[in-house]
């Protein structure tokens, strides 16, 4: 051999560093890693017909209006499945959802409860339903949930307990409803204490609709914590806040409320007219009050 290359064979072979044998043999009689243990939530007490059901999976995601959607599940769903609700069918998995939302009472007592729940057409949720869910800047999110109802093929649900569900942020913000141009506004809307900023007024013929919400004349609604209505002459309540449609059953329970027509405009929208609002009155048992102005879209008539 040339004497050169055996040098240079020489000088790379010293910085090798030789491995020890038992180090060699552990590596090969090492067993696989273990796979990482389910996700526990220990504090969690869920049920179907009486029966434990092993949750571990649970993700939020905020929605409008102070409502929230809640994931449990037994298999390893996504974030991006509950944004868009479309999750695996595969045997074997299990899932449900639970909807947050607040609640205001007519003596003014905020509340946060289970609104709804969905396991398969038919779904409902028992009445004394209670709920808590913790801030949405971090990571997780603490919940609360208590309450039963009843899913497909008349499933008992039970859900008792408390645990931290991923953060999976805010659904996206849907256009329908929504109109293309801003409206002026001052108004202000005050129901059982709490003021809330108007941002949506519409004219229907005689029909007249408020919402802290911009609206525009198609017949969809946006998400809204509270609306006030008046049609053929009757006031009524609702909104996400209420969970359900109150009216004036009392003729001259809002007769002090006053909405006076000013001047009309244009708008990518349709014609515009300026509303000047007035006065405190009930509905059912709630105290209403409205005041300011605000640009309505005069809406063509049904």
């Amino acid at each position: 051999m040339n004497y050169r290359l055996c040098i240079a064979l020489a000088l790379l072979g010293c910085g090798r560093k030789e491995q020890p044998a038992h180090e060699a043999a552990q590596k090969v009689t090492d067993p696989k890693p273990s796979a990482p243990a389910e996700p526990s939530f220990p504090k969690l007490n869920v049920t179907m017909n009486g029966k434990p059901f092993t949750v571990t999976r649970a993700m939020i995601k905020r929605m409008p209006s102070g409502r929230s959607q809640v994931f449990l599940g037994n298999y390893g769903a996504t974030c991006q499945e509950l944004l868009d609700n479309m999750f695996s069918s595969e045997n074997g998995h299990v899932d449900f959802l639970a909807n947050t939302a607040t609640r205001l009472a007519a003596d003014g007592t905020q509340s946060t409860v289970v609104s709804d729940l969905f396991s398969g057409p038919g779904s409902v949720v028992a009445d004394g339903s209670v709920a808590s869910v913790g801030s949405f800047d971090g990571k997780a999110v603490d919940v609360s949930l208590d309450f039963k109802g009843t899913g497909e093929n008349k499933v008992a649900f039970e859900v008792h307990g408390s645990f931290a569900a991923e953060n999976c942020g805010d659904q996206r913000k849907d256009s329908a409803g929504v109109p293309k141009a801003a409206h002026p506004s001052t108004a202000t809307i005050t129901v059982a204490g709490k003021q809330f900023p108007l941002a949506g007024a519409l004219r229907k013929g005689g029909d007249l609709m408020l919402s802290v919400s911009p609206r525009d004349c198609s017949s969809w609604s946006p998400w809204a914590e509270v609306r006030l209505d008046r049609s053929y002459g009757q006031w009524q309540l609702s909104g996400d806040w209420f969970g359900q449609q109150h009216a004036d059953v009392v003729n001259d329970a809002m007769a002090k409320v006053k909405v006076v027509v000013g001047a009309k405009g244009t708008s990518v929208d349709g014609p515009t007219v300026t509303f000047q609002l007035s006065g405190a009155g009930k509905v059912e048992k709630y105290p209403v009050a409205i005041a300011g102005t605000i640009e309505a879209i005069d809406c063509p008539k049904d």
